[in-house]
């Protein structure tokens, strides 16, 4: 503050400032304000990082909410609970600014009681990704970004484990119904569904559209789905309808490879080998090498006919499971094979990276709440301390009120 003094000695007044020796403002909120301001910019640098690669990837290769098992109404929920926790904050600052104390302490705890329930709905949401193999993990976790061998390969590789340690354990006699029942699955899921994907997959004899697509679809029946984008396409046939078409063809191949075995075996005129009898001449040993190298083609062409009817059994036997569950395999018979999900890893990553450190701050805010319940009476006035309470809290949930769009409803 200046103001003027008049001297008798001299003409012109003489100017006297009064400094203030700080900001106008508490120590505490000052440090918060500062604090927030480098919270500010932490999260506007995550939250365009994620704008740039939403939008950025190409048309239909992020996942949509439900891929991910991400559910809007508990976003939506979470979202409520934090305004409330806001409304709670200021109704406590309002009754220790009323020297209210008691009532500032029941806000204070209806507000920690809130936050606790968000966190509570975050960890259940946590929860469920983590049971369908949907987070970040060093190299991978259950996620890859499109079906080709390499998936095919890791789905193969996944059955054959789970296979190996149920025999070790049927070995041991430790092997109950209900995992001599998934052995059996696996075995036909290893051989008719991984193995025979690849096996078309790598068949140069098909056109390149029937190479993928058998990939696609071991993945869409892994994961479970609604049959995929197909726009407008008057000709669109469903995977469970094409399954269907592909049990008839199989059927119709194995009755025709026993039929022409059957006959194959009628033709082979047996010849009468008399044990203990001595050949009476080089027509007879000539008969014999004929009947051997007949005997050896048949057993090779048996095994060849048997091979391959039990290639086809194998398929059938997936081809029934994956026409018994509507919601996936890994749903039906709780099998954690890897998944295809277009940039599945990236919006994993993206996900827990934003909605783990926004958490990580929500329990700062819990843990001074917590605080302030011990405190608050013990103050002489606690306005200050709740006020700079509520800032921090209020910054908390502005940040999720970002969020909640970007990753729920986008």
């Amino acid at each position: 503050m200046a103001h003027v003094e008049a001297s008798s000695h001299d003409q012109h007044g003489h100017i006297k400032l009064d400094y203030q020796p700080a900001l106008p403002l508490p120590n505490g909120k000052l440090f918060l304000w500062l604090f927030l301001s480098t919270e500010i910019m932490f999260f506007a640098a995550l939250i365009g990082t994620y704008i740039v690669i939403r939008w950025g990837a190409p048309t239909d290769t992020w996942p949509a909410p439900e891929d991910v098992h991400l559910v809007e109404m508990w976003g939506a929920i979470n979202t409520f609970v934090l305004i409330c926790s806001s409304a709670t904050i200021v109704l406590g600052l309002e009754a220790a600014r009323g020297h209210k104390k008691g009532q500032a302490n029941i806000w204070l705890f209806i507000t920690l009681v809130l936050g606790s329930i968000f966190l509570g709905i975050k960890g259940y949401e946590y929860r469920s990704k983590f049971a369908h193999g949907i987070y970040p993990q060093k190299p991978r976790s259950l996620l890859y970004d499109r079906a080709d061998l390499y998936y095919a390969a890791a789905v193969r590789t996944k059955l054959d484990g789970i296979i190996a340690n149920l025999e070790q354990r049927q070995q041991q006699g430790d092997l109950g119904e209900h995992d001599q029942e998934k052995l059996a699955i696996c075995r036909q899921l290893s051989t008719g569904a991984a193995g025979w994907s690849e096996s078309v997959a790598i068949d140069t004899s098909r056109s390149s559209v029937e190479r993928q697509q058998a990939l696609d679809e071991l993945a869409f029946h892994i994961r479970g789905g609604h049959g995929g984008h197909h726009g407008d396409s008057g000709d669109y046939v469903s995977p469970y309808e094409r399954l269907l078409k592909e049990q008839e063809s199989l059927l119709e191949v194995k009755r025709e490879s026993l039929g022409q075995e059957q006959e194959r075996l009628l033709s082979l005129q047996p010849v009468a080998n008399n044990a203990g009898t001595s050949p009476e001449s080089s027509d007879s040993s000539k008969a014999d090498a004929e009947e051997e190298e007949n005997a050896g083609s048949g057993s090779i062409e048996l095994d060849r006919v048997v091979g391959q009817i039990r290639k086809i059994d194998a398929r059938l036997g997936a081809i029934g499971l994956f026409r018994n569950s509507p919601h996936g395999i890994n749903e039906e018979y709780h099998l954690k094979l890897p998944i295809v999900i277009p940039s599945g890893n990236m919006w994993a990553s993206t996900y827990f990276l934003l909605t783990g450190f926004h958490a990580i701050h929500v329990i700062v805010g819990l843990i001074v709440m917590a605080i302030g319940l011990y405190l608050v009476p013990r103050m002489e006035d606690c306005s200050n301390f709740l006020e700079c309470t509520g800032l921090y809290w209020h910054f908390v949930d502005l940040v999720w009120i970002f969020l909640f769009p970007l990753l729920y409803l986008f």
